[in-house]
């Protein structure tokens, strides 16, 4: 079953629900939100077409102004060289459905590679038929698109802590989750979720609550009831 799709909306709890069933609530309604919350920016790519209406032949562009100074490159062209290929394999055993799906999302990218919320999307898919090196390269891209989004530094960080089992790269894409929006809760949520589970560290765990709620005074009633955990 795919995940929900979620709006911006934060996760909110009863003051009495018990810490056990605040955590299981909290895990469920955020792992939809922070793949598919869209924050994408629609531009499409326009053909140079001549008057006649046929496309005209480009030309090499080149590195250096008339007086020889270094040619600034669009920022458009830098993100292109840095996006994943494309036509990465699907592996031979993955479902047909599956398949489609990936192939959809490709299609969706090559015309509009700066489409956040399919570069998402085709991470989660990737990550499902057990690519997860194919998960990596399109939220790694989602990253570098959109750096002051959390989400796919999230992404990265849940698929190396609880599938590859690399701790040291989780803490730093989680990390790297919150100091991209610092002033959303849930990265701070995940990150505990990543220091109690993974790593048993209760000092780092309090550590990350009590930064998430001092970032974050106003909306951050759901870290205060974790840190009253008797266990930190």
């Amino acid at each position: 079953m795919e995940p929900e799709t979620i709006t911006e909306n934060k996760p909110r709890f009863h003051p009495a629900m018990p810490l056990v069933m605040l955590s299981a609530v909290f895990a469920l309604s955020a792992s939809g939100w922070f793949i598919w919350r869209d924050l994408n920016k629609e531009n499409s790519e326009v053909a140079l077409t001549d008057p006649s209406g046929t496309q005209t032949e480009e030309k090499p562009a080149s590195t250096t102004t008339e007086n020889g100074a270094p040619k600034e490159v669009p920022k458009e062209d830098l993100l292109k060289a840095k996006m994943p290929s494309l036509t990465r394999a699907i592996p031979a055993d993955a479902n047909p459905a599956a398949v489609q799906k990936i192939n959809e999302a490709i299609g969706l990218l090559k015309d509009n590679y700066d489409y956040l919320q399919t570069w998402l999307h085709l991470g989660l898919l990737r990550k499902d038929v057990g690519d997860s090196e194919g998960a990596i390269e399109a939220w790694k891209f989602a990253t570098i698109l959109r750096p002051k989004s959390s989400i796919a530094f999230l992404n990265l960080g849940d698929l190396y802590g609880w599938y590859l089992k690399d701790n040291a790269k989780a803490e730093q894409y989680l990390l790297a989750g919150i100091a991209a929006e610092p002033n959303i809760v849930y990265p701070y949520y995940k990150t505990y979720e990543f220091y109690t589970d993974i790593l048993k560290d209760a000092a780092k765990a309090k550590k990350v609550l009590q930064d998430g709620i001092s970032a974050n005074p106003d909306s951050s009633q759901d870290l205060q009831k974790l840190l009253s955990n008797p266990a930190l």
